[in-house]
């Protein structure tokens, strides 16, 4: 369940059922930022109450290309005169 450590962000959870605790009181729906091990930690006192937000990668930049050279011919020879 623990996010790689590439990064340093911490992981965002989202709260499954309602939790509570002496350490803590979460809504369902409610989303944390935890690191992995408080987070194992509270999947193993209530199993399934925390689920890890998985973000989707961000979209490459879109490369503006350089238009294309007008290839237009401006003076060309003018047929049978």
């Amino acid at each position: 369940m623990r996010p790689s450590p590439k990064d340093n962000i911490m992981p965002r959870y989202i709260v499954q059922h309602f939790y509570k605790s002496h350490v803590a009181e979460y809504q369902a729906g409610l989303v944390v930022e935890l690191d992995g091990v408080t987070a194992d930690w509270f999947n193993r006192d209530s199993p399934g109450v925390l689920k890890l937000i998985v973000d989707a990668p961000p979209e490459p930049e879109r490369v503006v290309e350089t238009p294309p050279q007008d290839r237009m011919v401006r003076k060309a020879k003018k047929r049978g005169a």
